[in-house]
C-alpha cells in the first residue's frame, strides 16, 4: 500500500482555511532557481513480464540522481518516494515557503 506525502502550504483537507495552492509558474521558477533536473518521462519494468512501461511526468523533477521524484499537481507537490527521502526534499519545501504533510495531516 502506498502512502501520499505532499509539499504544500497548509493541509488541503483541514478545512481551517490555511491551505494556499502553489501556482505552477512559481513551481517552475523554484525548479529553475534550485537548478533541479526536470523529468518528462520515466521508465519502469514490470518484474513479472519484463514489459517496460513509459510514464509521462509533466512538471516533475528529480531532487538528486538517486533521490526521490517530486511532481507538481493541482497546487501541491507530490513526493514520489518513501518517507526516508523526506529530508532530501526539505530545501524544496523551504524555497516554496511550504511544509511537508502526510495524507492524514501529519507534518514532517
Amino acid at each position: 500500500m502506498s502512502y501520499q506525502i505532499n509539499i504544500s502550504r497548509g493541509y488541503r483537507w483541514s478545512g481551517d482555511g490555511s491551505y494556499s495552492p502553489i501556482p505552477l509558474d512559481e513551481w517552475n521558477r523554484i525548479v529553475d532557481a534550485l537548478q533541479l533536473e526536470r523529468v518528462e518521462h520515466r521508465e519502469a519494468m514490470n518484474p513479472r513480464t519484463g514489459e517496460v512501461m513509459r510514464m509521462n511526468c509533466p512538471n516533475s523533477i528529480m531532487v538528486s540522481a538517486d533521490g526521490p521524484m517530486l511532481m507538481w499537481n493541482d497546487g501541491d507537490v507530490l513526493l514520489c518516494g518513501s518517507p526516508e527521502t523526506i529530508p532530501a526534499c526539505r530545501h524544496v519545501a523551504d524555497a516554496l515557503s511550504a511544509g511537508i504533510f502526510g495524507e492524514e495531516g501529519e507534518t514532517y
